[in-house]
Order: C-alpha cells, then sequence, then structure tokens
C-alpha cells in the first residue's frame, strides 16, 4: 500500500486527521455504552486499519460511508471503502507501468535484433552482394546466375582495354575519331537529321521505301529510331 507520509512527523498528523475522522464517524450514530478505555482502543483500530492508506482514499472512505450508510462502521468497512476509491488510479498506475515495460521490451528486441555492420558485411557477402559480384553481373548481362556471371569473368583473362583506359584519354579520344570518320556513322547521323524534319506520315513512308522490315509499323513505333542510328555509343 501507499503511505500516508515518509516522516515520524508527518505519520503522526495523518494518524491524528484519521483519529478525527473516526470519532466524528462514530458520534453520527448510536453510541453503545461502554468503558473510555473500550472506546479509545476502539478509534485506536481505526487508525491502525488505515494509516498504511493515502489520506485522500481515507476521507474518501469516510465520506462515502457517511453518505450511504445508517450505522457505525467498523474498521476494515472504512479500509474497504477506501480501496475502492483508489482502484481506478491503481488501475490506471498498473496500466502506464505495463505500457512502459513493454515499450522497455520492444526496444530490447530490437536492439538484440539488430546485426553490427561487420555482420550485415558477412550477410552481404554470402548472398553474392559483393562489388566483384555486382561488376561481374554488370559486365555479363546475358548470364544465367550470378555465379556464372563471376566465373565468366574470372575466365575471360586480360581486361579489354576500355575497361581500363582513361575516358579523357588518347585511346577514346582515338575511337571517337574513328567512329566520326565511319561511313555508316556518317549516314546514320545524316539520316537522323533527315528524320528529325518529318512529318509523321512522311517519316513512315520514308523508312517505308528504304526498309522492307519496316511495313505496317507507325511513326510512334520509330520514336527512337534517330536515337539508335545517330547516338554516340
Amino acid at each position: 500500500m501507499i503511505l500516508s507520509s515518509g516522516s515520524a512527523e508527518g505519520r503522526n498528523k495523518a494518524e491524528a486527521e484519521i483519529l478525527r475522522r473516526a470519532n466524528g464517524c462514530l458520534a453520527a450514530f448510536y453510541d453503545p455504552d461502554m468503558a473510555p478505555a473500550t472506546a479509545a482502543d476502539l478509534r485506536r483500530e481505526f487508525v491502525l486499519a488505515l494509516r498504511e492508506l493515502p489520506l485522500w482514499a481515507v476521507h474518501r472512505g469516510f465520506d462515502a460511508w457517511m453518505q450511504s450508510k445508517r450505522r457505525r462502521p467498523s474498521p476494515a468497512e472504512i479500509a474497504m471503502e477506501a480501496k475502492n476509491a483508489m482502484e481506478p488510479y491503481l488501475r490506471e498506475a498498473a496500466r502506464r507501468k505495463r505500457e512502459v515495460l513493454e515499450v522497455r521490451e520492444d526496444e530490447a528486441r530490437a536492439k538484440a535484433g539488430r546485426c553490427s555492420e561487420e555482420s550485415a558485411a558477412r550477410i552481404m557477402a554470402a548472398c553474392g552482394f559483393t562489388a566483384e559480384g555486382l561488376d561481374a553481373v554488370r559486365r555479363s548481362p546475358m548470364a544465367s546466375s550470378r555465379d556464372q556471371a563471376v566465373q565468366e569473368r574470372s575466365e575471360s583473362g586480360i581486361k579489354h582495354w576500355s575497361e581500363s583506359a582513361d575516358p579523357e584519354g588518347l585511346e577514346w579520344a582515338a575511337c571517337y575519331a574513328a567512329r566520326a570518320e565511319n561511313t555508316l556513322i556518317i549516314e546514320a547521323r545524316a539520316a537522323q537529321a533527315k528524320l528529325s524534319g518529318m512529318g509523321d506520315r512522311e517519316r513512315d513512308e520514308w523508312l517505308a521505301a528504304r526498309t522492307p522490315r519496316t511495313q505496317g509499323r507507325t511513326a510512334g513505333d520509330w520514336g527512337t529510331v534517330g536515337q539508335t542510328l545517330g547516338g554516340e555509343a
């Protein structure tokens, strides 16, 4: 139970208040003839029964009895009324305590289930998500599995010069220059320029006249033809 006060002085004041309420309550009802010592012992029993309860609840207990009963109470009956007054507050306190414990348990479970960076790296590596594996998949898009891509990558031996050459270096500059002089590239770029200035119908007719495989297609189907023919590789 909740003590009415922690200090000796506070307990004495609380017991004096309980005794005052008990005297007032008993005086309101029939007072049987009894020896003064017996009457004092009876009042002392109220103090003993109620002093461990919060004083506000003791007041509620006496108030409830005075408002609804027509006889003298026993110490146990006032204690029961006081505990009834405390019940909603005790339930709410218990609910809040459970919520706090549940939050702490959830946090503990989440912390226990969260793996470290090292563990995460090992799991990723075990599943094949490594820099080497991802690079192999990127360079072997036709491979049927990651393992096949890695194997093809390891068996390829010498890297192609384009894999290590500086994109801004002389090798790539020479490649771009050679492509610029390529007849097919020149014709494709000229075709792209011509297509860009045509309407949809004119473009369909022009393409159909030059490529039998275009029969039945529309301008919408060829929306990216120019980019394909004349774009940089």
